[in-house]
C-alpha cells in the first residue's frame, strides 16, 4: 500500500523533498527564475492569482530561492532543495507547472501572511 502511494505521488508531481518538516518560506522573499525561459511571466500571474506575497526576480544576486530544471526550489543561501518534483519537456515551462508551483509555494508561506486581505470583508468575492 505505501509503495503505491509513493507511486501515486511521484506520477502527479506531488512528491517534495525537504530536510526536516514542512518547508516555510518567509514572508516577501525573492524567487529567481531564469528569464529566457518565460517561465517568470508564468509564476508571477500565478503567485498574484493566489495573492502570494513573494516576489520573482531575474536578477539572481537579489534572489533568496532559484526555480531550477525539473522543477525544484533551492535555497541560494546554503544550497538546499527545498521543493522537488520531475517535470520534463514542454511541461516544464507551461502555465499548469506555474500554477502548480505557485499553489506549492502558498502552502509554504505562512498562513497569517496569506489570508491578511480576508480582514477586510467577511465575503471573499469583496477582497480584490
Amino acid at each position: 500500500m505505501k509503495a503505491l502511494m509513493l507511486a501515486g505521488l511521484l506520477a502527479t508531481g506531488l512528491l517534495t523533498i525537504q530536510a526536516e518538516g514542512a518547508v516555510v518560506i518567509p514572508l516577501d522573499a525573492r524567487i529567481y527564475i531564469d528569464p529566457g525561459s518565460s517561465f517568470d511571466t508564468w509564476l508571477t500571474a500565478a503567485l498574484e492569482k493566489r495573492h502570494v506575497p513573494l516576489t520573482v526576480t531575474t536578477d539572481k544576486s537579489k534572489a533568496d530561492y532559484a526555480v531550477e530544471e525539473g522543477i525544484r526550489l533551492v535555497d541560494l543561501r546554503n544550497g538546499e532543495v527545498i521543493l522537488a518534483w520531475p517535470v520534463e519537456g514542454k511541461e516544464a515551462h507551461s502555465r499548469r507547472t506555474a500554477e502548480a508551483l505557485a499553489k506549492r509555494l502558498a502552502d509554504s508561506v505562512p498562513r497569517s501572511a496569506k489570508h491578511k486581505s480576508s480582514a477586510l470583508s467577511k465575503d471573499a468575492i469583496w477582497d480584490f
